[in-house]
């Protein structure tokens, strides 16, 4: 089985004063490969790899970054430009075997499968790019999800058979089965390039798809319209504080 990644990167995380540096993995990996990619590479994957840790394809290190530490590439500083222009497919085993999501799997036991090994890759990147990151507090701007007053159109997910998970399709597109708020929130992040923030309160999955006719001069605009006469939800403009990983180090790994 071959589960894509869901990243549901949390905005409500404890805001941090000054400069920090992250905590050091909590635990490491028995071996690791990297490889640059095929160049005739084209779709991105990061899913289960042997004993239960990580396989990646094609991920930039930008990706990697903002997989292991649970951030959108918005939240990454000071990044080299090969960091996103160059592609790696990138392996690691843990030191024992553990389980990985089967077919049946739910999708709170994917995601914690890929929480689980957020600090593996971590101490891959530390490893073996080098990386070294100080965290900041920066005033941004962001989006607020909310409730529309006249309240949502949402349909409560009842098909277990079905578990999607939430996704883009060509921006053009968002479909969801099974899906939270939160991941809503996480998607539309990926989706405008800017933090957006939960503040619908309203708990549960749900089954959904929107979709949007792109438009160059707006690119927000017409998911932004979706959102609202669809879902019965809104995208509000604001600013608000969030942490930023700054990079103050990385280089280029050797092939093994």
């Amino acid at each position: 089985m071959r589960t894509s990644l869901i990243i549901v990167a949390s905005l409500s995380s404890v805001i941090l004063n000054g400069q920090t540096r992250p905590p050091e993995p909590r635990y490491g990996y028995a071996a690791a490969s990297i490889h640059r990619s095929d160049p005739k590479e084209h779709d991105i994957h990061i899913s289960e790899g042997p004993q239960g840790g990580i396989r990646t394809t094609n991920t930039s290190v930008l990706r990697l970054i903002s997989y292991a530490y649970n951030v959108q590439d918005y939240q990454i500083a000071d990044a080299p430009g090969w960091a996103s222009s160059e592609s790696f497919d990138v392996m690691f085993t843990p030191e024992t075997a553990e389980a990985t999501p089967d077919s049946e799997a739910t999708m709170q036991k994917v995601q914690a499968f890929f929480e689980h090994n957020r600090p593996r890759m971590q101490a891959v990147l530390r490893d073996r790019f080098g990386l070294v990151l100080r965290i900041e507090t920066r005033e941004l701007p962001i989006y607020r999800l909310v409730e529309a007053k006249g309240g949502n159109k949402l349909v409560r997910h009842t098909d277990e058979a079905k578990r999607l998970g939430i996704s883009s399709n060509n921006n053009r597109q968002i479909r969801a089965g099974d899906a939270t708020m939160d991941m809503l929130a996480a998607q539309l992040s990926m989706q405008l390039h800017r933090p957006v923030r939960n503040e619908t309160h309203i708990e549960g999955e749900y089954d959904f798809t929107i979709d949007w006719t792109p438009d160059p001069d707006l690119p927000e605009g017409p998911v932004i319209e979706a959102i609202n006469n669809k879902l019965g939800l809104r995208v509000e403009s604001g600013k608000g504080p969030m942490p930023v990983y700054v990079i103050e180090k990385i280089n280029h790994p050797t092939d093994n």
